[in-house]
């Protein structure tokens, strides 16, 4: 599947006076990155409609066109773990209220089968699982969900910023309800391929 520029509205995090933005990226970490960006500027920017927030909601081509030289950061997780985790948090643990997007197009309880065939319909339809290499037509600092201790004081090295250790938000063990076992094999090619530029990117 070739790789597209997102024209839906993402979450970024623009730090003026480093020159840096940072994608926020669902189910990578994203709400203890959230966390420590609001402990170190203040709980006000977690709001992006708040004038101080250093959150914007951005097409990808807004943030091309607003701060085209900026420096690129985004941290990312294993594609096919990241489904998982939303399968298990919003559909097995009953959080689809939690998000519009995703109470409007799925099911609590729905099987991982029944949801794994909603995301190869349209994998454009939500954040949560665009695959990551769409959401940043480069990124300058790529830091792993499966290494987030680590990278993230790389991360913080590499920025000049210093920001607090990641608190521990949103903790999603498994349920067991979702394995790619359960898929058929038309269906694992189908999430391979369209996750193929995330694991060609990170995880080959």
């Amino acid at each position: 599947m070739a790789k597209k520029l997102v024209n839906h509205f993402e979450l970024f995090a623009l730090l003026p006076e480093h020159q840096l933005v940072i994608c926020i990226t669902p189910k990578a970490a994203s709400m203890s990155i959230i966390q420590a960006l609001a402990s170190h500027y203040g709980t006000a920017v977690k709001r992006p409609s708040h004038k101080y927030s250093v959150f914007r909601w951005y097409t990808l081509e807004q943030v091309q066109a607003v701060v085209p030289n900026w420096r690129r950061a985004m941290f990312v997780r294993h594609p096919l773990e990241r489904l998982c985790s939303v399968y298990d948090y919003h559909i097995t643990k009953h959080n689809l209220e939690r998000s519009k997007n995703l109470r409007d197009r799925f099911n609590a309880g729905m099987s991982f089968t029944q949801f794994a065939g909603k995301v190869i319909e349209r994998p454009d339809w939500d954040s949560h699982f665009v695959p990551q290499s769409w959401m940043s037509d480069r990124a300058d600092f790529v830091g792993k969900f499966e290494n987030m201790a680590t990278d993230w004081q790389r991360f913080k090295e590499w920025a000049g910023v210093d920001l607090p250790a990641l608190p521990h938000v949103n903790s999603n063990p498994k349920s067991g309800g979702c394995s790619f076992n359960q898929l058929s094999g038309v269906q694992q090619k189908s999430l391979r391929s369209i996750y193929a530029g995330d694991i060609k990117n990170w995880y080959s």
